[in-house]
């Protein structure tokens, strides 16, 4: 890597790190973190993933016995979080860290995948700085869930194949498929990136090998996976109903049937894609993909693999996904699409910029007599430029065409969140940890909670009874446990937890308006008013 290269690659992400810290770190809770950022405390404690806040006990709903143990997701990324939480506050910021650290290492997979693959340094840039911009990765990398740390390992997993599939070393091969592994240790999506290591394997291979490659690179990857398996025969009820009903159950009818009739699939993940990628963002990527399977798709150097990978990722993730909003998923095929768009963007810069050098050499050539040269000129004023002003000038189009796309980044790029945190620092309504600490400074330490997302982690972390303030029967039914207080946000106000326990409103805290500011009421049930 070039000392500029390197120096650009390093602003890309010091500029991620600016705009997504300050909402890390005094954001509330959001969905999904309510759970996923609990199992790296209790691995602290016992080694154990578990949610003590949720005690679920119909066999038939998700979290089926998570107090006892955790098993809806794989736990690799749980035990990333228990590192953090180690040697940081228990905040929610800490166990979003996890994700963060993810995605820094998931722009540098871009850079050096994209470098490989293009031999190009300008590509592989454009590659990580248009990753490090695109919602589908953004949303990812500032979530407490285990998506991303899931999508670099499938980065890296390709690197590792691409490795072995140029100079054979069996070293690459292994890591390859320990990385897959991994993967599925983090999350289940990690089979969109086996499938198509798989199919890879079979296509370089020849004769019986294309057969007993695919086969070794699984068992390599299983026998990763393999790790799991002591706490899964520990708690064999535990995980037989959390995974199934978390992981197979919400994709929809079976694989086979997606595979021979997958437009829904398909709709209902260009449904989730749209809305989380945004309409700008979405068509930029979709163009993007579309004109690198025109000018990249037969390409017989590495330049059309970011093609294939895109398209096989669509179709796999879909399948595979079926019905659930697999949002974060989508962080892995969007690092194939922002390589896409790139490669477009510089290949039109390229062309618009030496189609002018041609020309005017050429031009240049015919004005040998004067004559011509008079007649050239009163028929194209604009020919007497200088040839250095005007590549200059279609150099300056293409480039201007490029800020184009990164403007058209901007909106939802999460600007005015940060903004909104960054100029309130001092106000504790824009502080997650501490606006909890002091609605907790105001109530009994010995009394039972009910909370909602936004501060659940913050309760249970200060040692308060609590349980997840939930309507949702499929994870909890929270009217059904005696509770003395009740704390809710936004998120509570709208599955209307108040009205289901019973609550007299007590008082409330924030600002209910500001979309970025923080917000709770605190309600006494009915119960505890008898």
């Amino acid at each position: 890597m070039r000392r500029n290269s390197l120096a650009i690659l390093g602003a890309v992400i010091v500029a991620f790190l600016v705009i997504r810290l300050p909402v890390i770190y005094r954001q509330p809770g959001g969905h999904d973190e309510e759970y996923y950022a609990f199992p790296g405390l209790t691995i602290i404690e016992d080694g154990i993933p578990r949610m003590p806040h949720v005690p679920q006990r119909d066999p038939t709903r998700v979290f089926y016995r998570a107090d006892k143990a955790f098993f809806a997701e794989p736990p690799l990324y749980f035990y990333v979080q228990a590192a953090l939480y180690a040697v940081l506050p228990d905040v929610y910021g800490t166990a979003r860290l996890a994700s963060l650290a993810a995605g820094i290492a998931a722009i540098v997979m871009v850079y050096v995948l994209a470098r490989r693959w293009y031999r190009d340094e300008t590509i592989a840039l454009w590659s990580a700085g248009l990753y490090s911009l695109l919602r589908m990765f953004y949303f990812t990398a500032i979530t407490a869930r285990p998506d991303l740390l899931c999508t670099v390992l499938g980065l890296a997993a390709v690197y590792a194949f691409d490795r072995w599939d140029a100079d054979r070393k069996h070293v690459w091969f292994v890591g390859s498929g320990v990385l897959i592994g991994l993967g599925g240790l983090t999350h289940p999506f990690a089979i969109v990136y086996a499938v198509q290591l798989a199919a890879w394997a079979v296509w370089s291979e020849r004769g019986w090998r294309r057969l007993s490659a695919p086969l070794r690179l699984a068992a390599v990857a299983v026998v990763t996976c393999a790790l799991w398996l002591p706490m899964i025969m520990t708690y064999p009820d535990e995980f037989r109903a959390q995974f199934g009903n978390n992981i197979l159950h919400p994709a929809g009818p079976g694989l086979l049937s997606r595979v021979l009739s997958p437009w829904a699939a398909f709709a209902r993940q260009a449904e989730v894609t749209w809305e989380r990628a945004a309409a700008i963002q979405f068509c930029l990527l979709s163009a993007g993909v579309l004109a690198a399977g025109v000018l990249d798709g037969r390409r017989r150097d590495g330049g059309r693999k970011p093609v294939l990978f895109s398209l096989s990722a669509i179709y796999l993730i879909s399948m595979i996904v079926g019905l659930h909003p697999g949002y974060g998923y989508w962080s892995y095929a969007a690092a194939f699409f922002a390589m896409c768009l790139s490669s477009v963007l510089i290949q039109c810069w390229r062309r618009l910029a030496g189609a002018a050098s041609h020309s005017d050499a050429a031009g240049v050539s015919l004005s040998v007599e004067r004559s011509q040269e008079k007649n050239r000129e009163s028929a194209d004023p604009g020919s007497r430029l200088p040839l250095s002003h005007r590549v200059l000038g279609s150099r300056g189009m293409a480039a201007s065409v490029g800020a184009l796309v990164v403007l058209a980044m901007v909106p939802g790029l999460g600007l005015r969140a940060s903004w909104a945190y960054v100029s309130h620092g001092n106000d504790i309504d824009y502080n997650a940890p501490r606006f909890a600490a002091r609605i907790m400074d105001d109530l009994p330490t010995d009394a039972r909670y009910t909370v909602g997302i936004e501060y659940a982690l913050d309760f249970f972390a200060a040692g308060r009874t609590m349980l997840i303030g939930e309507t949702d029967g499929f994870y909890l039914e929270s009217k059904d446990f005696p509770c003395d207080y009740l704390i809710v946000s936004h998120d509570g106000l709208k599955q209307h937890l108040p009205e289901a326990l019973h609550g007299r409103l007590l008082r409330t805290y924030g600002r209910r308006d500001d979309p970025f500011a923080c917000y709770a009421e605190v309600y006494v049930p009915a119960e505890s008013q008898e």
